[in-house]
C-alpha cells in the first residue's frame, strides 16, 4: 500500500466518522432514529470495505465487529 492511499483513506475515514457523529447527534435532538441509523451504519459499512480493500484486516474485523454491533442493538 502506498503512503498515498492511506492518507486517502485516512480523510475518507474521518469524513465518514463525522458523519456518523452528527447523525448521532442528529438522532440525540430528536430526528428520526431509522433515517440517523441507516446514516450511521453506511459510515461503519464504508470503513469496513475500504479497509478490506487497503489490506488492513484488523481495522476491517474490528469495524465488521462494532458493524454487526449495531445492528445486534436495532432490535
Amino acid at each position: 500500500m502506498q503512503d498515498d492511499e492511506l492518507k486517502e483513506f485516512q480523510s475518507e475515514a474521518q469524513d465518514l466518522l463525522e458523519a456518523a457523529e452528527n447523525a448521532l447527534l442528529a438522532i440525540d435532538q430528536g430526528s428520526a432514529f431509522a433515517e440517523q441509523y441507516d446514516v450511521i451504519l453506511r459510515c461503519f459499512h464504508s470503513i469496513k470495505g475500504a479497509a478490506g480493500m487497503l489490506g488492513l484486516m484488523p481495522l476491517q474485523e474490528y469495524v465488521h465487529g462494532f458493524e454487526t454491533r449495531l445492528i445486534d442493538l436495532k432490535a
